[in-house]
C-alpha cells in the first residue's frame, strides 16, 4: 500500500500504511541524511492501545517540556535548525528547553533517552520531542562517528520506550526530520495522545542537507511556520506545503511528510505563552 500524501488521521483500529516503493534520487548532493540500512526493519507492536483521557484543563495553556536533539554534524544544517527553532518556540513562551547536538557530543542515544525521560510530565504539561538528523528505515541517526552501525541508530521501539517514560499520558508532540523517518510510525508509538509529525514516508528521502544549505528543506519549514499557525494540523499543512513548493524548484522525488494525530489531541494547540492567562486569573 502506497502512503497518501495528505494528513494522515488515522485512528488506533486502522493499521497504520507500510510504504514499499524505494526512491531513487538523482540529486544527492541535497539528500538530507540517506544512510545505508544498517539492520532489519523494526516490527511494529500490533497490541490495541486503550484510549486514555487527558485532564481537563480549561482554557490554561499547557506548559511545555522540550527536547531538542541534532543527531549529526557532518553538516551545519542540523545545528542551525535546532537553534532557529529553540528561538522560534521561545517566541511562542517556550522555556523549558533542553538541546542535545553531536557537535557537543551529547547527542547520543543514552543522553537522548535520559533527557525526554526527565521530562517528568504531570497535569497541565506537554512534551514536545524534535529530532533532527540523518536517517534510514531503521531510524535515525544519533551521535555520528563517520560510521553508520546499529549502536548509532535510534529505533522506533526505543524511542517510543523513552516517551512512554517521560511523557506518558501527557499531550505529546514528536517531530522527526529525517530521512525515511516515517519509519516511526508505528502502532505502538502513534498513542491516542500524540502527535508524530515525519519528514518524509518510510520509503522516501528528505532534502536540504548539503553545506549549500543553512537548514534541510523539512526543518526550514519548520522554523518559518512555527509563529503564525493556531493547532498543530494548520501547522502541518503550511510545513507540507511548503517542503513540497521547495522540492518541485529541485525537481525530485517528493519526501511526503506524514502526520498521525491521535484522538485525544485532535486540534490540540502549538505552545503560547502562560504569562496572559496568569494575569487573567489575578
Amino acid at each position: 500500500m502506497v502512503c497518501q500524501h495528505d494528513v494522515m488521521r488515522r485512528r488506533l483500529a486502522l493499521i497504520p500504511a507500510v510504504c514499499v516503493a524505494i526512491a531513487v534520487l538523482g540529486a544527492l548532493h541535497a539528500v538530507a541524511g540517506a544512510i545505508p540500512a544498517v539492520a532489519a526493519p523494526i516490527a511494529a507492536a500490533s497490541a490495541e492501545i486503550e484510549l486514555v483521557g487527558l485532564p481537563a484543563l480549561g482554557d490554561r495553556p499547557l506548559n511545555w517540556r522540550t527536547v531538542l536533539v541534532a543527531g549529526d554534524d557532518s553538516v551545519a544544517a542540523f545545528d542551525n535548525g535546532i537553534t532557529a527553532i529553540a528561538e522560534g518556540l521561545g517566541g511562542r513562551g517556550v522555556s523549558d528547553v533542553v538541546e542535545l547536538r553531536a557537535s557537543a557530543g551529547n547527542a547520543t542515544a543514552v543522553k537522548v533517552g535520559a533527557a525526554i525521560e526527565g521530562l517528568q510530565a504531570g497535569e497541565g504539561d506537554g512534551c514536545l520531542v524534535y529530532l533532527t538528523s540523518h536517517g534510514s528505515e531503521d531510524g535515525v541517526l544519533l551521535g555520528n562517528d563517520g560510521n553508520a552501525s546499529p549502536e548509532d541508530l535510534l529505533d522506533p521501539d526505543e524511542l517510543t520506550a523513552m516517551l512512554d517514560r517521560g511523557c506518558g499520558r501527557a499531550p505529546t508532540v514528536l517531530v522527526v526530520s529525517a530521512c525515511h523517518s516515517g519509519t516511526f510510525l508505528t502502532n505502538a508509538m502513534t498513542q491516542p495522545n500524540r502527535i508524530v509529525i515525519t519528514a518524509s514516508r518510510k520509503d522516501r528521502t528528505s532534502f536540504g542537507c548539503s553545506d549549500e544549505y543553512e537548514f534541510t528543506f523539512f526543518d526550514e519549514c519548520v522554523i518559518t511556520s512555527i509563529p503564525a499557525a493556531d493547532d498543530w494540523s494548520a501547522f502541518f499543512d503550511d510545513v507540507d506545503a511548503c517542503v513540497e513548493a521547495k522540492e518541485d524548484d529541485l525537481g525530485v522525488t517528493p519526501s511526503q511528510p506524514q502526520m498521525f494525530e491521535g484522538p485525544s489531541v485532535d486540534d490540540l494547540a502549538l505552545p503560547e505563552s502562560l504569562i496572559p492567562w496568569l494575569k487573567a486569573q489575578a
